[in-house]
């Protein structure tokens, strides 16, 4: 996960230019899959994946030093 984020990051003009490409607004100009996948690879995006990733590595680090028997916070 943190491999895609980084090419996430490493690749936002490619992505964009991606995002230019597969757009397809509906008739009244709409165009949910794009605007979903702009904000996927924009800046706020990034950091909100970011922030469940890291939690969710803390959080994995705590059940394995539970299930292996070592202290918390050691």
């Amino acid at each position: 996960m943190l491999a895609e984020l980084e090419f996430q990051t490493n690749s936002v003009e490619s992505l964009e230019a991606m995002a230019d490409l597969l757009a397809s607004p509906e008739e009244k100009g709409v165009d949910k899959m794009n605007d979903l996948f702009r904000k996927v690879i924009s800046t706020p995006g990034r950091i909100d994946s970011l922030k469940k990733v890291s939690e969710t590595m803390k959080n994995l680090i705590a059940l394995e030093r539970e299930a292996y028997g070592r202290p918390r916070g050691g």
